[in-house]
């Protein structure tokens, strides 16, 4: 009977013994199969966590910069920027002039100076001055129309170029078929009546000027400070652009200019 028992107690021992060497076996096996996926699983963790933060930081940018068209678009249309203190020397204007030129601009008059023609020796010069408010917006970026002034030889040009006319940024729409270079427009100076007339398009179709009567349309522009002129791009709703006209007379006495 002891013997009998003995070598059962032996059996269990060893059976035992076996599941355990079995088990450590198996633990082993997974143990050194987590050791090898170890890098793959810590480079999905770094993934999971980058996509989100991604995203997060691409809403930060968006919401950044529509703020800053915002405040640009805002600042055109007559809200004014925030003064600087004495302490800080901050530009209130840093970082919209990107979305809106105007942005702490100040009217003036722009003179593009003299271009010598080399073979008749002809002096072309160019008095340029911005809007007040823009006449359009590329992807959030404002633009604004300039009314351009050409002199040749100190005199208001003539003939096959244009001596006053208003770039804009965009095509224009013209009266007709019939009509393809000339677009209906309204003008208004200072407070007086508006007026309707027909004005010329350049080749482009992204200038027009008062075709006829230049000479006379500059000389109602130095006798006055402001000029509204309403026009249509194609397939477009009518709007306005005004220029303030003061200074143009002492403009051209600088450089010797006269109409």
């Amino acid at each position: 009977m002891k013997s009998r028992s003995i070598h059962s107690a032996n059996d269990k021992i060893a059976r035992t013994t076996q599941l355990t060497a079995a088990n450590l076996l198996l633990v082993n096996h997974f143990f050194e199969r987590g050791r090898k996926f170890r890098p793959s699983c810590l480079k999905s963790s770094v993934l999971a966590l980058s996509l989100p933060m991604t995203g997060i930081f691409g809403l930060a940018s968006y919401s950044v910069a529509r703020r800053m068209r915002d405040f640009g678009i805002r600042l055109a249309l007559g809200a004014s920027c925030p003064k600087s203190t004495p302490a800080a020397n901050i530009d209130p204007c840093e970082g919209l002039r990107d979305n809106n030129p105007h942005c702490g601009w100040a009217a003036h008059w722009d003179d593009s100076g003299v271009s010598t023609n080399e073979i008749d020796g002809r002096r072309t010069e160019f008095l340029l001055m911005e809007s007040s408010n823009p006449d359009g917006a590329d992807f959030g970026d404002l633009h604004y129309a300039k009314l351009k002034l050409c002199f040749d030889d100190g005199e208001l040009c003539g003939k096959k170029t244009i001596g006053v006319g208003v770039q804009v940024h965009g095509m224009l729409a013209s009266s007709g078929y019939d009509e393809e270079y000339s677009t209906p427009v309204r003008i208004r100076f200072d407070d007086e009546t508006p007026m309707r007339q027909t004005w010329g398009i350049s080749d482009n179709h992204e200038m027009l000027f008062p075709y006829g009567h230049e000479k006379q349309f500059a000389q109602e522009m130095l006798a006055h400070k402001k000029l509204i002129v309403e026009f249509s791009y194609y397939e477009h709703a009518p709007r306005t652009v005004s220029f303030d006209l003061s200074g143009l007379g002492d403009a051209m006495q600088h450089s010797g200019l006269s109409f």
